[in-house]
């Protein structure tokens, strides 16, 4: 009611009491009922038809009667029908379909509308019925309920009295101004001060408002007095404005904050309200003043604005610094660590040391790597960067890019490849240095903002330049992000460092290598949708040959050779291998054999427990997982039968706890699948020792069948982290990690859409196995097993859709197992996922790893070599 005039109000009350008034007076009866009359009227009448008609039919007949009857019903708009039943109820006179408008039953009382009489032809002998049907006095429903509380005449009385009333409180009330209140010589005093000032009674009804606060409202003064307070639409933070709390606790409220909304912008201001006191002493209302501080607000605003960004810059040369010395102390405690180690003479095992050196090394270069970073961004911004061009291989390039990269995609289950598209030179001239750098930050940068998916390399030749585009499915980023990634130490989201780590200095140092080489580099983003950049880098000589895609695949695996060592054999001994997997059970037969052990096989524990019955070993490899009889089982016996033979345990379960238990149940060793054949080859030698001989150093298609080649070519990254090699490997991890964020851009929000709208066809990725090929014994081993692959999943697929979780799971242990020992490294972490999913009964999870598996699969590029005389 609030938005309604003093007198509006006072009009509505005044006319609610007349209605009132009306309401009574009807229920007193004061004020005649329109049906109760009606009803009175039409039963008159009917009594009046009925003395007429008995005389009209005694005297003339019923068609003088029927004439009569036909007549009262024209003359009377509420008659309806008419009738005329002799006393054996049948309808002898009919006037307008009475039958039907008839709705009384015999023995029924009439009503207001359906209203019967006797005729009589003696004043003691009843001849018949005269039936009179009158129109309903009320209609059904809504419409019936108003005409029985005589809306329509209410409506009438209450605007009537409303305007009434309007017309005559606006001479009265001109004699009541609020304003009266305050003297005028006051008011015009208050109207000179140039702050606001608003008085109000005990019931914030608003006694007088200055002309300047009134002209910041925008509202006249006279209007405003005799509303309540809040038509004036200030916003304060909490429940009541500051005088609502001045009135309710009658104390000063000074300095409290308030705003005051307008088109052209908020206007801020302190208002102080102070209670006012009557002649009596009394509490009779409170004055409020409004001091005008937007411009001030708006200055401070502005300095907490500047003091902020002081602060972030400052936050982000610390964060910078404290990341700095993170990337610099891990590899740093590599070297010191294993530096000591060498110093001391911890290690006897010459290829061990020669890895530790390896990882010191290793470690001594990315921390040059890390400096390097920080000059070149300071060369960089100084304008002293050197471009150093010289002629290199541009498909070399390509391959040994994604190659350094590969490891961490994998770690994420994302694919990476690259694509040729067109014909690209294969020598070019430009810093290639700088051009690799470029590439690894986009790739590393769109791998770590890349959860599932794949990240995709592609490279084209036209008017002189390169084009590489590096796109990925990933979170993506908005418009505000994009235009921050290139900025030094920036950070869009801070949270995004703590999430992913690094420094952020890759794609700021990234963007001036580009622009250094005369080149551009560019964005294309959407949030969720993933990211794409574009870099064009002009090259400044290039020759023949040009090479599309499949021919520079081919010219960089004809430069691909195996590394291969010299190495130590084992003493003869007589070996039990025991696995469920063909596959794991050959690998170590051929590895094993070639340092002259006498090989047995079994494929479970009880098949192990009776081969040793009969047969006495030097050692027993134990798979521990296995059907009919597990290993922790098998073991357990053989010592309650007091047999000593050492036993070596073989599981692709590496949680905590597990090598504990295999040694709790018996086993005299631990090795954790995929097997890596250094640490399998020293736990064997614990126990039986090496020979004087040695393998001697030769290319791996030199290498007879008898030969063991060099283990180190059949391991992998994710394999190294195994066995004596465990603390090497954490920190060339680390290392690799510490690289990778320093290159990378770590303030990027996002990357690019699934299939990235290039205009070329997606990257195709091909791999193979980490074993030596060429070799034909463990070509035949890999082919098997790949050939062998599909049957293996199409069961999968099977045990998936009759929700066999169970079998499920011992498939992706095997499939874990078996493809890390034969070089297919890229099926371990899906086998290990599968096997986890369906260990959880997540249909969902184990069809998208089969999924990755099958895609995994027509990715490998395995051929078989013709087997020699």
């Amino acid at each position: 009611m609030n938005f309604l005039s003093p007198r509006n109000r006072i009009a509505l009350g005044l006319t609610g009491a007349v209605l009132l008034v009306f309401c009574i007076a009807r229920i007193a009866g004061y004020i005649p009922d329109r049906a109760v009359l009606t009803s009175k009227a039409r039963a008159n009448l009917t009594e009046s038809i009925a003395l007429s008609g008995s005389t009209i039919l005694v005297a003339n007949g019923e068609e003088t009667l029927a004439r009569y009857l036909q007549g009262i019903v024209e003359r009377n708009n509420d008659l309806l029908t008419a009738g005329v039943r002799d006393g054996d109820g049948k309808l002898i006179i009919e006037i307008d379909d009475h039958d039907i408008a008839w709705l009384l039953k015999p023995g029924e009382k009439s009503n207001e509308a359906q209203m019967q009489v006797p005729l009589f032809k003696s004043p003691t002998e009843q001849w018949g019925t005269i039936e009179l049907a009158f129109s309903p006095i009320r209609q059904k429903g809504l419409i019936g309920l108003m005409q029985a509380m005589d809306v329509g005449l209410m409506t009438f009385l209450a605007s009537s009295c409303f305007l009434l009333f309007n017309f005559v409180l606006k001479f009265v009330l001109r004699h009541l101004d609020p304003s009266k209140a305050v003297p005028r010589r006051v008011r015009d005093a208050l109207n000179n001060l140039a702050e606001g000032l608003m008085i109000m009674d005990t019931r914030e009804n608003i006694l007088l408002v200055n002309d300047s606060l009134a002209k910041v409202v925008g509202v006249e003064a006279d209007d405003l007095i005799g509303q309540k307070s809040d038509a004036i639409k200030f916003d304060i933070d909490g429940d009541q404005l500051p005088w609502q709390v001045a009135l309710a606790e009658t104390r000063l409220i000074q300095n409290c904050r308030i705003r005051l909304p307008g088109e052209q912008g908020d206007k801020t201001f302190l208002a102080n309200c102070s209670p006012l006191l009557g002649h009596q002493g009394n509490y009779c209302g409170v004055m409020v003043t409004f001091d005008d501080v937007t411009e001030l607000e708006e200055n401070q605003v502005l300095l907490r604005e500047a003091r902020d960004a002081a602060d972030a810059a400052s936050q982000a040369k610390s964060d910078f610094l404290a990341n700095m010395s993170h990337e610099i102390r891990t590899p740093m405690n590599a070297i010191l660590g294993f530096t000591d180690v060498l110093r001391q003479g911890m290690e006897e095992n010459p290829a061990q040391r020669i890895e530790y050196l390896n990882t010191i090394h290793s470690s001594g270069n990315h921390l040059i790597e890390l400096i390097n970073d920080i000059l070149d961004l300071s060369k960089v911004e100084a304008g002293k960067l050197e471009i150093e061009k010289r002629e290199f291989e541009l498909p070399s390039m390509l391959h040994d890019t994604i190659n350094v990269l590969t490891a961490k995609a994998e770690q994420k289950e994302l694919g990476i490849g690259y694509q040729v598209v067109g014909a690209i030179p294969n020598l070019v001239t430009s810093d290639s240095t700088r051009i690799r750098q470029v590439l690894i930050n986009l790739l590393g940068n769109a791998i770590k903002f890349t959860e599932e998916g794949k990240v995709d390399l592609t490279c084209s030749y036209a008017d002189s330049s390169l084009r590489f585009e590096v796109t990925d499915t990933g979170i993506g980023m908005n418009q505000e992000h994009m235009s921050k990634i290139f900025e030094a130490f920036g950070q869009a989201d801070s949270s995004v460092t703590r999430r992913f780590g690094g420094t952020g200095l890759g794609l700021s140092i990234s963007k001036k290598f580009v622009e250094a080489l005369g080149g551009t580099i560019e964005v294309e983003s959407e949030l969720g949708s993933g990211t794409k950049f574009i870099v064009t880098i002009p090259v400044d000589s290039c020759r023949d040959p040009y090479l599309n895609h499949d021919q520079c695949v081919a010219a960089v695996a004809e430069k691909q050779t195996p590394d291969l060592g010299v190495k130590q054999k084992l003493n003869p001994a007589r070996i039990l291998v025991v696995d469920d997997g063909e596959t794991n059970r050959n690998i170590v037969s051929v590895v094993l054999k070639r340092h002259g052990i006498e090989i047995t096989e079994a494929e479970n524990g009880q098949e192990a427990l009776d081969t040793i019955a009969t047969t006495e070993f030097d050692l027993v490899l134990m798979d521990m997982q296995m059907p009919v009889l597990d290993g922790y089982s098998a073991v357990a016996k053989l010592r309650e039968d007091g047999i000593k033979v050492p036993v070596i345990a073989l599981t692709g379960n590496v949680f905590k706890g597990e090598k504990e238990r295999c040694l709790n149940a018996g086993c005299d060793g631990f090795l954790p699948k995929p097997i890596v054949f250094d640490d399998l080859i020293d736990e064997i030698a614990a126990h039986i020792g090496f020979s004087d001989e040695h393998f001697e150093n030769q290319s791996s298609a030199e290498t007879p069948s008898g030969q063991m080649p060099n283990e180190n070519s059949l391991m992998t990254t994710s394999q190294t982290e195994r066995g004596n090699s465990e603390a090497i490997e954490e920190n060339l991890d680390s290392i690799e990690a510490s690289l990778n964020r320093i290159l990378d851009d770590d303030f990027q929000i996002g990357q690019p859409s699934v299939e990235p709208n290039t205009g070329t066809e997606p990257a195709v990725e091909t791999w193979t196995t980490s074993l030596p090929m060429d070799d034909i014994d463990f070509s035949t081993i890999v082919n098997k097993f790949v050939s062998g692959l599909p049957t293996r999943l199409a069961k999968m697929e099977e045990m998936l859709t009759e929700s066999d979780f169970d079998s499920l799971a011992e498939e992706g242990h095997w499939l874990k197992g078996s493809s890390g020992t034969v070089g297919l490294n890229r099926f371990v972490n899906p086998g290990e996922n599968l096997e986890q999913a369906a260990k959880l009964g997540d249909k969902e999870k184990c069809r998208k790893n089969l999924s990755r598996i099958f895609a995994l699969l027509e990715k490998l590029d395995i051929k078989v070599p013709a087997k020699q005389e």
